[in-house]
């Protein structure tokens, strides 16, 4: 049972979503990938690190529904 919680775990995180995947970026100083571009400086900054045990558990959270709904996209169902 632990090792099945564990794998729901990490699939999401394996396969994060946008908010881990900007976090990264900004705090490596990479441009962010789609919309969000809110003035974004280019510099690496490393207390961005600090953000990421919120935004994993966020993102595992929200993964579902990011994934249904494009699923849904996908079908025309929107």
């Amino acid at each position: 049972m632990k090792r099945l919680f564990l794998l729901a775990l990490a699939v999401p995180v394996l396969f994060s979503s946008c908010m881990t995947r900007d976090v990264l970026a900004r705090a490596q100083g990479k441009p962010l990938q789609g919309d969000c571009d809110y003035g974004f400086s280019g510099d690496p900054a490393p207390l961005y690190y600090l953000m990421l045990p919120i935004s994993v558990p966020v993102d595992a959270v929200f993964y579902p529904f990011g994934y249904f709904s494009r699923r849904a996209a996908e079908r025309g169902e929107w």
